[in-house]
């Protein structure tokens, strides 16, 4: 039958390739001919139908035939017919290209009859076997055995195919398992060599490092014998420079000790010769001394005094400066003289406020040294009338000059003033303690010596020749005869008060003192020889002025506050009118000492408040104001740095309180404030900065305040900005800008933004950032955060007063340290 179908140019069958499928492909006609929808061929019951009536016609047999070998044909897998419309073009296969040329065209034409002329004959006979009974049943039995066939072949087909899926399937999981074991197996194989690989990679590293560890050994070992040999080398040479040092040593030192027994030696004997010289000189000066005594003639007048102390009666009052105090102590005092009696009918008193006056030379002896000048002039005037009676004397004996008589009587009245004191002192002590002490008495011997005028040795040739050294002007002569006379004047002034106090006699006549002592009466002595001497005031003034200049010379090598009390003495003791007096007060002020200038300072200011406030009892009848003003005169008499401190410690507790309290604090640190601006002299100093932060902190506690705060947080940044321009002439603009930025950081908020001060120290910190190096620049970053916030309190702090600046060991106030060291006090900041 199929090639009937194929002749017929039907349908064209085709083996498919792999899955057995029908590949139909229409000859001659559109390819949808062949499709589900055209009716031509719709499964094997209708191709049944189709070819009924033909077969019918046609032989029994081969009819039979033809159907069986359709069905044997249908049931093959290959070419079994499902009427399953083919999803895409069949290719062209080669041998079914129509031929070209006419032959195509006439077999075309044919084959179309034949299709049309077999489907007529088959419509035909299928008309005709449907139209009878038996037709019918034949047809109906022909599509049950075609359906049948049909479902038979298409259960097996799905049983073939379900078979060649499974037995695809399996032959996939087979070759699945058989790459799965062949993966497998070659993983084993790899990991096998990697196993083998790396076990021979750590085979040959252990034997590299083994290798490297024998000649590492080796080396070692190499090493540590050359460091033995080294270090036995570097023994023995440090054991042959040792010993070679120790013998240089030993020479050096036997060396030094011959040098130093040889020198001790020759300094021995220098000492030995330098005695034997002091001795020899000195025993010639003895000898010269004994000569030239026994040749002299001693002159000397006694004087006898009595010290009493007492109390002044009730209302008795003394002057201190411009303060009028009622006096506690008296001392009384007499003194006179065999020759001239007593010096005065009624003793002389002095009056004191307190006993520790009374102990102060510079303090009693003016008051006293009148009484004993008088006695020294009256002793005098009794010479000088056995002289006019021609009985004898020093006045008539020619060594003798006239200004050695008048400084007998200054002689005597410093005699007599020293020995006063060295009496006072232990009544005072008495007097203190609550005793009534009883009078003491003191005697002095005022003596000259005197050489014949023409002997070389004559202290009246010394004083010519000074005179002469002042007409010419010669300096050295004149401090050479100076010298002498000084040391004879000092022998006289000092004689025959061995028992006086060692106290007051070394504070007059040792040491310093007593060579200025001496210098100070040899240059009363050839002052009073000018003055007889010489007739011009010019000459005079002359001379004056080179005499003071010798004597200045000698006070300025004395100690500080040594000439107070030997000046005082020989002030008291001169004429009130002699040119020495005014001269010893200047030199007395210059040797005092910067602490005991102040200590003087303060007494004096204490007198005037005390003054001050008596002037306000007196005219002033509100008791109140007076005590307050007394408080205040009080309190002013406490130094400046201690009443600083004691306000800003009181400011600083009352204002963590509440705001009474603060109101407290702000007055206190106000005053504190005006304090330190008197003693500083300025409304605005770097000095004021630890007060005025104080001040500043506790205004920016109450709103009320805010713009007191403001304006001053504008004067610290001020200050602030004149410490850094310090710190920046100084060469260190680091520290200045640390200065300024943590200023900022700690005022700007109470400052407010739009302060000029705030603006001018930003500035400020932008011209001094233009002068650091990078190096500082870089640092400057971390200082920020770590310094700067600190800065301004760390300045504050080293410009604080300490306690004790004005007691009695005196310190350097930071004021003074500031005008002297500037920035150098505060240190760098970083």
């Amino acid at each position: 039958m199929r090639p009937v179908l194929e002749q017929a140019g039907v349908c064209t069958w085709a083996p498919l390739p792999a899955g057995g499928a029908l590949r139909q492909r229409a000859c001659g006609a559109h390819s949808g001919a062949t499709g589900p929808r055209n009716g031509l061929l719709r499964g094997p019951n209708i191709l049944a139908r189709s070819f009924q009536g033909t077969l019918d016609d046609a032989d029994p047999h081969q009819h039979h035939a033809d159907h069986q070998e359709l069905l044997d044909h249908a049931q093959e897998p290959v070419h079994s017919f499902v009427a399953v419309p083919p999803q895409a073009p069949v290719p062209e296969h080669p041998a079914l290209q129509p031929p070209l040329g006419m032959a195509w065209d006439a077999g075309v034409w044919t084959l179309a009859g034949a299709f049309l002329l077999a489907a007529r004959i088959s419509r035909t006979v299928h008309e005709e076997s449907v139209s009878t009974p038996r037709g019918l049943r034949e047809a109906a039995a022909r599509e049950l055995a075609a359906f049948q066939l049909s479902t038979a072949t298409r259960s097996g087909r799905e049983t073939v195919v379900a078979q060649e899926a499974a037995a695809a399937d399996t032959a996939r999981v087979s070759a699945a398992a058989q790459r799965a074991q062949q993966e497998e197996r070659e993983e084993r194989e790899r990991q096998a060599a990697y196993s083998r690989a790396a076990a021979q990679q750590a085979a040959q590293l252990r034997e590299e490092r083994e290798r490297s560890r024998q000649e590492y050994d080796a080396r070692q070992a190499r090493l540590e014998a050359e460091m033995v040999e080294r270090e036995a080398a570097e023994r023995a040479t440090i054991a042959a420079q040792r010993a070679e040092a120790a013998a240089q040593a030993a020479r050096a030192q036997r060396e030094a000790e011959a040098a130093a027994e040889l020198e001790a030696k020759e300094r021995a004997e220098r000492a030995a010769a330098e005695l034997a010289a002091a001795q020899a000189a000195e025993r010639q000066a003895a000898e010269e001394r004994q000569r030239l005594r026994r040749a002299m003639q001693t002159f000397a007048y006694r004087l006898d005094g009595e010290v009493t102390l007492q109390r002044p009666p009730k209302g008795t009052t003394v002057m201190r400066g411009p303060l009028v105090q009622e006096a506690t102590l008296r001392v009384a005092t007499s003194c006179g003289s065999i020759l001239g009696g007593p010096g005065s009918d009624l003793p002389w008193t002095a009056d004191f406020a307190a006993a520790a006056e009374a102990g102060d030379p510079t303090l009693a002896v003016p008051g006293l040294a009148g009484c004993y000048r008088e006695a020294a002039e009256g002793a005098l005037g009794a010479l000088r009338l056995q002289a006019s009676t021609g009985s004898g004397g020093p006045l008539g004996h020619s060594g003798v000059d006239p200004a050695l008589i008048e400084q007998w009587v200054t002689l005597g009245t410093l005699q007599a003033c020293v020995a006063a004191l060295g009496v006072l002192r232990p009544l005072v002590e008495a007097f203190v303690r609550g005793g009534e002490p009883a009078p003491a008495r003191f005697s002095v011997k005022a003596g000259i010596r005197a050489l014949p005028a023409d002997h070389p040795g004559a202290a009246s040739l010394a004083v010519h020749r000074a005179v002469q050294a002042l007409g010419a002007q010669d300096s050295e002569a004149l401090r050479a005869s100076l010298a002498l006379l000084a040391e004879e004047e000092l022998a006289l002034a000092a004689e025959d008060l061995q028992s006086v106090e060692d106290g007051v006699f070394n504070a007059c006549f040792t040491g310093q003192p007593g060579r200025f002592v001496g210098l100070a009466l040899a240059v009363a002595r050839v002052l009073a020889m000018v003055e007889l001497v010489q007739e011009g005031d010019e000459d005079k003034e002359a001379a004056w002025k080179a005499l003071r200049g010798a004597l200045r010379c000698g006070a300025q090598t004395a100690a500080s506050d040594t000439l107070q009390v030997p000046a005082a003495l020989l002030a008291a003791a001169l004429p009130p009118e002699h040119r020495l007096v005014e001269a010893l007060g200047h030199m007395s002020e210059a040797n005092l000492s910067p602490a005991q200038k102040k200590a003087r300072l303060e007494r004096e200011r204490a007198l005037q408040a005390a003054a001050a406030a008596q002037l306000l009892e007196e005219d002033w009848v509100d008791e109140a104001a007076v005590k307050a003003t007394r408080i205040a005169e009080q309190q002013k008499q406490v130094p400046y740095a201690e009443r600083i401190w004691a306000l800003t410690n009181v400011a600083g507790t009352l204002a963590m309180g509440g705001p009474g309290e603060t109101e407290q604090a702000r007055r206190l640190a106000e005053q504190a404030v005006s304090l330190k601006q008197e003693w500083i002299g300025a409304p605005r100093h770097p000095c004021l900065l630890p007060e005025f932060l104080l001040l500043v902190d506790i205004l920016s506690r109450n709103l009320e305040w805010e713009r007191d705060a403001a304006g001053l947080a504008g004067v610290i940044l001020r200050i602030v900005i004149e410490v850094a321009d310090a710190y920046a002439e100084a060469q260190d603009p680091l520290s200045g800008v640390i200065l300024l930025e943590g200023a900022q950081q700690r005022l700007a908020e109470i400052a407010g933004l739009r302060n000029p001060a705030l603006k001018a120290a930003s500035r400020a910190s932008e011209r001094l950032q233009v002068q650091l190096t990078p190096a500082q620049l870089e640092a400057l970053v971390g200082l920020r955060k770590r310094v700067a916030p600190r800065a301004l309190q760390r300045v504050a702090g080293a410009l604080a007063e300490k306690l004790g600046v004005q007691g009695p060991i005196v310190q350097r106030s930071k004021i003074e340290e500031w005008a002297r060291r500037g920035v150098a006090l505060l240190g760098p900041l970083t």
